[in-house]
């Protein structure tokens, strides 16, 4: 069997650190049918809140790009979230996107809890999620982090979530990936000092290496 991947790429800089990474883990998905779409090109409303879904059992809004995108999800195995961290958080467009799903369960209401249940009875599937972020440490994006993992344990009974990828320390479009050099230039404009670039290179090889073996976990039937 084909795995089907689903890369979604959050960032509205196509060629940015997050597109950069979610191209290394799909190399690593060699063998896989993908599909990578970018967020910034699809036009999806933001949730109303009416809760006519839960009575109706798909979503009113009707003219836009999200019944698109559900159907794609629905249909491939394994889905690949990419995005910049601003303010700790996933972007707004994303949140968007992920709220929309709301449409996708019924939602029944006790005095002691919510009582969700999928319309689709997804049994599982693969996630990876690939975060960039300027801080130099993986904590500033624990609040993204934990909405996708929300996010992934609503839409199926049994996520495997693979181990997120966070890259840190990236300020510039295409840091990345850039050889010392560019680095070194990249880094002076921005104040930062050059003695930096030797350890940073090493710490951005790493990232791409492990969102390439992501790709590759992604792309496992098993």
């Amino acid at each position: 069997m084909n795995i089907k991947i689903l890369a979604l790429t959050g960032t509205r800089r196509k060629g940015g650190n997050s597109d950069i990474l979610t191209d290394k883990a799909l190399e690593g998905a060699e063998g896989a049918i993908v599909e990578k779409i970018y967020l910034k090109d699809l036009h999806i409303k933001p949730c109303k809140g009416c809760l006519r879904c839960n009575l109706l059992g798909y979503c009113s809004i009707k003219d836009d790009d999200f019944n698109y995108f559900r159907d794609k999800f629905l249909e491939s195995n394994s889905i690949i979230i990419s995005a910049p961290v601003y303010y700790h958080y996933i972007p707004g467009e994303l949140k968007v996107l992920m709220d929309r799903f709301r449409s996708t369960f019924h939602v029944a209401m006790t005095p002691e809890k919510l009582i969700y249940t999928s319309r689709y009875d997804i049994e599982t599937k693969k996630f990876l999620f690939i975060l960039t972020l300027g801080h130099p440490k993986e904590h500033d994006a624990i609040p993204a982090i934990e909405a996708l993992n929300i996010f992934a344990s609503m839409t199926c009974k049994n996520p495997v979530i693979i181990k997120p990828v966070i890259a840190t320390f990236l300020a510039m479009p295409g840091q990345i990936k850039a050889c010392k050099e560019k680095l070194r230039h990249m880094f002076t404009k921005i104040n930062i000092s050059p003695d930096l670039v030797d350890e940073k290179y090493e710490e951005y090889q790493e990232f791409l290496k492990d969102a390439y073996n992501g790709g590759k976990m992604v792309s496992r039937e098993s």
